[in-house]
């Protein structure tokens, strides 16, 4: 057998994922054929599979060295590079391929993906604007620009990508949900309502890209929700025909033949039933006084306040029915919490009402800063909190519905927020997922932690940079026990 076959077998072998023995076989080639590019590449191609990004880069750039004229060689370098935290390097080479091909789009794309990763924005938008003139005119494209005219504070000019977006591929529910974020930051949140429930029904859509998984946690939430809902006297019979179902799968995940095509359309179904309305007379507790919670929160050296008692009855009450009635907690996390976020049906009247009567009624806190991103998480009765981390943004609003005496531990379930803001040269991922990195960093700053009990309609209001971590859950066994916690971002923060 030639070399040549040993790298025909080699790609089909990784077409068919049988990446050991696609090594094999490039193994057994010529001294002669590895002075070609084919073989690195193809190496590099398997290690990717194998998920060794860093030897794939290297075998990669092996392939470059021999045929430095090859764009698609150099164009899949630079990928790799982007992945690998290098965007500088991949930078260097996609900018080499333009220019002599300045209508390549994927190099386009590349460079204005490493542009944006370095924080150069304004850059990122002109090459994706190009990419965009020159080429396919793609929804994703349309996204990414969205994304960067977002980046520079030009929400009028990314709510039309992002509906570009929408229009080129009605599916789209992350395009969907970018344009409503940015109509709330221009104000206009009655057609931001209207572009989140559009998001929503993309998003319950039981035929969307991917299929459906289910989650344990997901069903375990759904009988419960389904009970109350029976107990409050709005659960229909398809709502309870769907429960035993779901109990079955819980009792025996075996029972295949409780998942059929109507089990599935109530399992990803985003429903407000009803819920989510602002209610009529005061939101914010009367008694608060805007001046004494403004001084408050700028009186220590980091910004950080509990505030207690903030909405009124009225107000609470209708969000709490929303949090329990409303069928939108569709989305598990790996330590086992349910999550909304605004186009995943969290983004109701309620909830927007919500936010802009904390804008307007702190000025000093919020100033021109208008919501930047929102959601709620729903936890078991007891579990992991979330992991430390910082957010993008200028001030967060975490706030606690759930009665303070579901908490079996009256000096924690709340929030943890350390007086150490995240490093301005740190990039997203360090900032947000590496939790090591973070502890390293607290530790190495001597930081300081301010320790917030959970308490019901209690509201903790903070800087976003500043590192801060969810406690323990602790509470009472029954549906309306579990911990939920409703997240606010206001304002542009740390754009990495």
């Amino acid at each position: 057998m030639t070399s040549q076959d040993e790298l025909r077998r080699a790609l089909d072998y990784i077409r068919a994922g049988q990446f050991k023995r696609a090594d094999k076989a490039l193994s057994r080639t010529s001294r002669s054929t590895l002075q070609t590019p084919e073989p690195h590449f193809l190496m590099g191609l398997s290690a990717y599979h194998q998920g060794k990004a860093k030897l794939a880069e290297r075998h990669v750039r092996r392939a470059v060295d021999l045929a430095p004229d090859r764009n698609d060689l150099r164009q899949r370098l630079a990928e790799l590079l982007l992945e690998n935290g290098d965007a500088e390097a991949a930078l260097d080479h996609v900018s080499a391929m333009l220019t002599h091909m300045p209508e390549n789009v994927a190099a386009l794309r590349t460079a204005a993906k490493a542009q944006a990763i370095l924080g150069r924005f304004e850059e990122a938008a002109s090459l994706l604007t190009r990419a965009l003139a020159v080429g396919p005119d793609e929804s994703a494209l349309h996204c990414e620009l969205g994304i960067a005219q977002t980046r520079l504070g030009d929400d009028e000019s990314a709510a039309q990508s992002f509906a570009r977006a929408a229009d080129k591929s009605p599916d789209n529910a992350a395009a969907l949900s970018q344009r409503g974020s940015s109509l709330i930051r221009l104000g206009r949140l009655v057609e931001a309502e209207t572009t989140f429930a559009r998001a929503a029904r993309v998003a319950s859509d039981p035929n969307r890209p991917g299929g459906v998984e289910l989650s344990p946690a997901v069903l375990r939430h759904e009988a419960e929700q389904i009970d109350y809902l029976e107990r409050i006297g709005i659960a229909g019979p398809d709502d309870l025909a769907y429960r035993e179902k779901v109990r079955s799968l819980l009792e025996d995940p075996s029972r295949q033949s409780a998942i059929d095509s109507a089990f599935i359309e109530q399992y990803v179904a985003i429903d407000h039933r009803g819920f989510g309305k602002v209610p009529e007379g005061d939101f914010l507790n009367p008694e608060i006084d805007p001046e004494r919670v403004q001084a408050d929160y700028f009186a220590g050296a980091r910004s950080c306040i509990a505030l207690d008692d903030v909405l009124a009855p009225a107000a609470l009450s209708a969000l709490r029915q929303f949090c329990l009635g409303a069928r939108i907690w569709k989305k598990p996390y790996t330590a086992g919490y349910l999550g909304a976020g605004l186009g995943e049906g969290f983004g109701c009247e309620l909830v927007l009402h919500l936010s802009e009567t904390l804008r307007t009624g702190f000025p000093k806190i919020f100033r021109d800063h208008r919501l930047r991103q929102a959601w709620g998480f729903k936890y078991d009765n007891v579990g992991k909190g979330v992991n430390v981390h910082a957010d993008i943004g200028v001030v967060n609003v975490n706030f606690w519905i759930t009665p303070s005496e579901a908490n079996k531990d009256p000096d924690g379930g709340g929030l943890t927020v350390f007086d150490a803001p995240a490093p301005q040269d740190w990039q997203f991922a360090d900032y947000n997922t590496d939790v090591q990195k973070i502890r390293r960093h607290l530790k190495n700053s001597n930081a300081k932690a301010i320790r917030i009990p959970h308490r019901g309609n209690r509201a903790a209001i903070f800087a976003s940079t500043l590192f801060h971590e969810t406690h323990d859950i602790d509470f009472h066994s029954g549906y309306e026990n579990r911990r939920v916690n409703v997240t606010f971002v206001f304002g542009r923060g740390m754009p990495k």
